[in-house]
């Protein structure tokens, strides 16, 4: 899954021809030498991040520990994406609206990313 939406997230950049720096599998670590790994991660025309973790199987365990993340991180809720397989859009806009990260899935990553730029 996180090869597929990176294989895709930069098709659509080199076809919008935007600059960007993107890594996978990135390793965050806190100065409390709290550690967390990131999915993929895009800063978009020098000034806009995107975060964007995958999920194929159960997540909802993990909602809490990604909106901290996102806190810590500094993003806004529109830059951290939980990009789950199989997730309804009517799903994705529920959880969206009642969690501080925002609800994709594989047919919809892309609409929201536009959203950003």
């Amino acid at each position: 899954m996180e090869w597929y939406v990176f294989i895709k997230s930069l098709e659509y950049f080199r076809d919008k021809q935007l600059s960007i720096s993107c890594l996978r599998s990135l390793i965050v670590t806190f100065p409390n030498e709290d550690a967390h790994e990131l999915d993929v991660f895009f800063l978009i025309n020098n000034s806009i991040p995107l975060c964007i973790e995958c999920k194929t199987g159960e997540f909802r365990q993990d909602i809490e520990k990604y909106s901290k993340l996102r806190k810590r991180l500094h993003l806004d809720k529109t830059q951290f994406l939980l990009c789950v397989i199989g997730l309804s859009q009517e799903q994705a806009q529920g959880l969206t609206a009642m969690y501080d990260v925002t609800f994709v899935n594989e047919s919809t990553f892309l609409q929201h990313v536009e959203k950003l730029l």
